[in-house]
């Protein structure tokens, strides 16, 4: 992702789309958002 998402990574499970970021220093993965296909590509 560019801009401001530039953090962010994305991931897609079946028909849902998962944005999350990792924090290497704390070695977690932090969810931000989950959302539905038809939801993230409005």
């Amino acid at each position: 992702m560019k801009g401001g998402l530039a953090h962010l990574r994305s991931l897609h499970v079946g028909v849902y789309r998962i944005i999350h970021r990792f924090r290497p220093g704390a070695n977690t993965v932090v969810v931000e958002t989950v959302r539905h296909r038809s939801e993230a590509y409005r």
